[in-house]
C-alpha cells in the first residue's frame, strides 16, 4: 500500500487573468507556466482516471 497522498483534480485549473501576467516574458516561473503544468496533470488524471474505474471494477466482479 502507497504512502503517498491521493491528489484529485476535480475542477479545471482556471486560466490566468490578463492581469496576473506582466506580458514580459521575464518571470521565472510564469503564471502560464503553472497553468500549464496543472493543466497537463488535470488531462493526464481525467485521460487515466476511466481506465482505472474499469480496471477497478473488474476488480470487483
Amino acid at each position: 500500500m502507497s504512502s503517498e497522498p491521493k491528489i484529485t483534480f476535480l475542477e479545471e485549473p482556471r486560466k490566468p487573468k490578463s492581469d496576473e501576467c506582466c506580458g514580459g516574458g521575464s518571470c521565472c516561473p510564469c503564471v502560464w507556466d503553472a497553468y500549464r503544468q496543472k493543466r497537463q496533470a488535470w488531462l493526464k488524471y481525467h485521460q487515466e482516471k476511466p481506465q482505472a474505474d474499469k480496471k477497478q471494477a473488474n476488480e470487483l466482479n
